[in-house]
C-alpha cells in the first residue's frame, strides 16, 4: 500500500498492532508456527483494503486497524484452536500443507461476514465491507468456515459453533468445555401472568447473521475487574445506580448466564468492602423485547 494513502494515523497502528513483534496478531501467529513448525507470515492487501474500507470508517479512523487487527488475531488463534483439537481437519491439513503457499493473506470481500477460503494456494481471511459497528458483528463469524477450507465439492459443508472441541464424546466432556449450547428465543415470548404486548418487534437489518451463538460456561469467566467487555448474542438494556444493576434482553438465557455471573462474585464475607452484596443484583429473570429472528 502506497504511503500516500496511508494517515499517519493508520501507519502507527500497522507498526503497533500488525507488524510489532510484541503485538497480539504476532504473537498468534508465532503460537500457530510453533504449532504446525511452519513460518507463515501475513500479506495484507492494505490499499484494497483502505481504498474500499476508508469511507466506512471515516468518522473513526482510529478503529480501522485495530478492528482488523482483531479479525486476524481470532482468525489465527481459532485456526491453531481447530488444528489442535480437530482430528479429522487436522488430518486433511498436513495432507494439503506440502502444497499450500506459507502465507496468511488478508483481503477484502463485498458483504458483511468475515469468511476464509484456499486462494492461489494461500489460506486467505477475506474481511467484511462495513464499518466499526458492522465489524464488531462480523467478530462472531470469524473462523466459524475455518473447517471447510479444504472441502471437496459436493461434500456437505461444516461450521464451528464454538472455539473449542468440535464433536463431544459424551456428556461429561461437554461439561469441560467453555460453551454453552443456547437455542434462539422464539419471536412471542412474554412473561407468565401478564397481558400479551401487542407492539410490533423491531426488525433489524441482516437480522439472521445476529442470532444468539453459543455462550460461555460461567466457570470459564474470569473476575469482573479482568473481564473484557465484548459483543454479547443479544440485545440488552442496561440501567444501574450506585447500588443496583438492572439488565433487560432479548435473550433469556443470556439474562440468566449474567445473573449467575455476578451471584458467583457476590459479597460472601460483609465486611469485605471489595466485594458487592448478593442482594444488590436485582437482574430480571426474563423480560419481553423484541427477538431477533
Amino acid at each position: 500500500m502506497s504511503k500516500k494513502l496511508r494517515p499517519a494515523q493508520v501507519r502507527v497502528h500497522i507498526r503497533d498492532l500488525i507488524d510489532g513483534s510484541e503485538s497480539e496478531v504476532q504473537q498468534a501467529l508465532k503460537l500457530l508456527n510453533v504449532a504446525l513448525g511452519s513460518s507463515f507470515k501475513l500479506e495484507i492487501a492494505w490499499e484494497d483494503i483502505f481504498r474500499d474500507l476508508k469511507t466506512s470508517f471515516s468518522d473513526d479512523l482510529d478503529k480501522l486497524v485495530p478492528s482488523i487487527a482483531r479479525h486476524i488475531t481470532i482468525f489465527v488463534n481459532r485456526l491453531e484452536s481447530v488444528l489442535d483439537q480437530d482430528e479429522k481437519f487436522q488430518e486433511k491439513f498436513l495432507e494439503e500443507y506440502p502444497s499450500l503457499v506459507p502465507i496468511l493473506a488478508v483481503v477484502i470481500q463485498a458483504g458483511p461476514k468475515t469468511s476464509c477460503k484456499i486462494a492461489n494456494r494461500k489460506i486467505t481471511l477475506l474481511l467484511p465491507t462495513t464499518g466499526t459497528e458492522g465489524f464488531r458483528y462480523a467478530k462472531t463469524s470469524v473462523g466459524t468456515d475455518i473447517t471447510d477450507l479444504f472441502k471437496e465439492e459436493g461434500e456437505e459443508e461444516v461450521t464451528i459453533a464454538r472455539p473449542a472441541a468440535l464433536d463431544d464424546a459424551d456428556d461429561e466432556e461437554e461439561e469441560d468445555q467453555d460453551w454453552d449450547t443456547v437455542n434462539i428465543v422464539p419471536t412471542q415470548a412474554h412473561p407468565p401472568s401478564s397481558k400479551q404486548d401487542t407492539r410490533t418487534p423491531i426488525k433489524f437489518q441482516d437480522a439472521a447473521s445476529l442470532k444468539p451463538r453459543p455462550l460461555p460456561k460461567l466457570k470459564s469467566l474470569q473476575r469482573p475487574e479482568v473481564l473484557f467487555v465484548d459483543l454479547l448474542p443479544a440485545f440488552l438494556t442496561i440501567k444501574g445506580t450506585d447500588r443496583e444493576v438492572w439488565i433487560e434482553g432479548s435473550h433469556a438465557p443470556t439474562i440468566t448466564l449474567i445473573a449467575e455471573y455476578f451471584k458467583n462474585y457476590a459479597r460472601k464475607d460483609m465486611g469485605d468492602i471489595n466485594q458487592v452484596s448478593e442482594s444488590s443484583l436485582p437482574l430480571t429473570s426474563y423480560r419481553y423485547l423484541p427477538a431477533i429472528t
